[in-house]
């Protein structure tokens, strides 16, 4: 009899255990623990200016870096003066954006965009701040390529903006 109390306990306490883990699985699943940390490879290169300018294109702008904090100078041609970086994403996936950055003279803001056409998929908040501040942005790809745009806003010769730790993940 006691026998047979304790395989009861034990097939009810396995039943128990198999729920649980479907329905850990299935929760993992459904609000994306976890997909951060096993999707999340850093898509940017050189997203902490530790190499200089490297991987970053300037556009209407002198690029420079001081203690891995990017300065855009802007040469008064197009209105705002930009670093830009095309990077490799996947159609209809998820990504995260986080960026610290900074007003110089004229404000600063990120803006992604699709490369196939042009579209841009997300326009950040105006900093308007002279001290760092960190924005994070969840965007959804529309192509394979995607570009990442650090801009000064509505610039005029030598506006400066800053830009440091900008990072996109796959979720």
């Amino acid at each position: 009899m006691l026998v047979n109390i304790i395989q009861n306990t034990i097939s009810s306490f396995r039943s128990a255990l198999a729920a649980a883990s479907v329905i850990t699985t299935n929760l993992k699943m459904w609000l994306g623990f976890e997909t951060s940390e096993t999707l999340g490879i850093e898509l940017v290169d050189n997203g902490d200016f530790s190499d200089g300018t490297t991987g970053w294109s300037p556009n209407d702008s002198t690029l420079s870096v001081t203690d891995n904090v990017l300065e855009i100078k802007a040469d008064g041609t197009g209105g705002f003066g930009l670093a830009q970086q095309t990077i490799s994403t996947n159609s209809g996936s998820s990504y995260s954006l986080e960026i610290k950055l900074k007003k110089g003279t004229h404000n600063a803001d990120v803006r992604v965009g699709s490369s196939s056409g042009g579209s841009q998929l997300l326009v950040g908040t105006e900093v308007s701040s002279t001290e760092f501040v960190t924005q994070k942005y969840t965007f959804t790809a529309l192509s394979s390529s995607s570009y990442i745009m650090l801009r000064v806003m509505n610039s005029t010769i030598n506006s400066t903006a800053y830009f440091e730790n900008i990072s996109v993940k796959e979720l």
